[in-house]
């Protein structure tokens, strides 16, 4: 059987994924963070490098990084689980390699939370690895804009 193939519609992998994304809660963000996947926890990470590094712990080394790239690598969901992504974009940011402006990337936890590394914002708050209501990401016009939640092409493959 494949890696993230089993009878379960999220592989044999998510439930080791879901505990370690829980326990990466409060790791500092730094931008350009680039982990070892054979250390944990990291002592930081940017948003994408958390979906890059949880995927390559569970033995999914080709998990792009970058968050326009991870986009790039994802098909839209009707049927949004964990263990699926999420981006925020902006029309300041497109650039001929970024046409949707991505600068944030996200992943479902479970159907109330979202687990995301966030930079510090203008009250000061986050500058973590956090879990976010859900809702807020989904009602968010920066997510809204780039099409909603997304699988990465390699799970929609091997599911």
């Amino acid at each position: 059987m494949e890696i993230g193939q089993s009878d379960s519609p999220y592989g044999e992998w998510w439930p080791k994924m879901k505990d370690e994304a829980f326990n990466l809660v409060g790791v500092p963000y730094a931008i350009g963070s680039e982990p070892d996947a054979g250390v944990f926890p990291p002592k930081s990470l940017d948003c994408s490098e958390l979906i890059q590094y949880l995927f390559f712990r569970q033995g999914f080394t080709d998990c792009p990084d970058g968050s326009w790239n991870q986009h790039r690598e994802s098909v839209p969901v009707d049927d949004p689980r964990p263990g699926d992504w999420g981006f925020w974009g902006s029309t300041l940011k497109k650039t001929v390699d970024n046409p949707f402006g991505i600068y944030h990337a996200g992943m479902i936890y479970n159907d109330k939370s979202v687990v995301e590394a966030r930079a510090l914002d203008a009250q000061g708050r986050f500058g973590q690895v956090i879990l976010r209501d859900r809702s807020r990401w989904e009602s968010w016009e920066p997510f809204i804009m780039v099409g909603g939640w997304r699988r990465w092409k390699r799970l929609v493959e091997t599911s």
